[in-house]
């Protein structure tokens, strides 16, 4: 799995490959370019064979016969600044490991899968959920996606396209979720509850905002029959002792 996460905005970007090669890196980055609705100006990496040579074969004979390794020819083709954390440092890219360990906590760490395409599907709906509807501390309680927004409201010349073209259209898996978050499950939760009060109160947390915001702890007596209520891939099925 290849992740690329914008350090002022979080806004995420996750790709499976088969193999983590130099060309799998290199076409990972170009995707990441298309896929991020600004122009890139840095990029930060590890030291791994993906994304820059050994360090023998950086300098000397090798670099000038070889030439520049193909995730920095991409680099440069879209003048872009490669940057490398210090070899046995994986804190300096913290941002990265921070998010990877995010999506494990939220994916392979509650769930057992019965296939792989079974992981890949729910590791790309986490993320889009993470980017469009994952309020966050560090952003002020906004989206990833809010932020772009706004940063598109105060200088829209940085940007390539319309970030609103980012979200996703009718008739999408997405919206889908929407419609059962703001509209099934409070009603569903209301029958369980028999208060009309509490009805209110679920709606207003679940829709727009998918139970991720910091207004959560107000109504966590609820998550229980909220989580059971919850269609889930045939594929997927919680590890014992993640039960919600």
């Amino acid at each position: 799995m290849f992740l690329a996460i914008d350090r002022v905005s979080k806004f995420t970007y996750v790709e499976f490959h088969e193999h983590a090669g130099k060309i799998q890196g290199a076409a990972f980055l170009e995707n990441v370019i298309a896929a991020f609705p600004y122009k890139i100006h840095k990029v930060l990496t590890d030291n791994g064979m993906a994304f820059a040579d050994l360090p023998k074969n950086r300098e000397g004979p090798t670099r000038r016969y070889l030439g520049a390794h193909i995730f920095d020819r991409v680099c440069l083709a879209n003048q872009i600044e490669h940057r490398l954390t210090k070899p046995y440092h994986p804190w300096t890219n913290g941002h990265a490991e921070r998010m990877n360990r995010t999506v494990k906590d939220a994916t392979v760490k509650a769930f057992h899968y019965d296939n792989l395409e079974g992981l890949k599907a729910h590791v790309l709906a986490f993320v889009t959920t993470y980017n469009f509807a994952k309020h966050l501390k560090a952003l002020r309680w906004r989206t990833p996606f809010q932020a772009i927004c706004d940063a598109w409201t105060k200088d829209p010349s940085i940007f390539k396209i319309n970030p609103h073209h980012l979200i996703p259209g009718p008739h999408t898996q997405a919206q889908y979720n929407h419609y059962f978050l703001s509209t099934i499950a409070p009603r569903a939760a209301d029958q369980a509850t028999g208060s009309s009060k509490n009805f209110r109160t679920s709606a207003r947390w679940l829709s727009g905002k998918y139970g991720l915001s910091r207004h959560a702890s107000s109504t966590s007596h609820h998550v229980h029959k909220w989580c059971k209520l919850m269609p889930m891939p045939e594929s997927v099925s919680r590890l014992p002792g993640n039960t919600p």
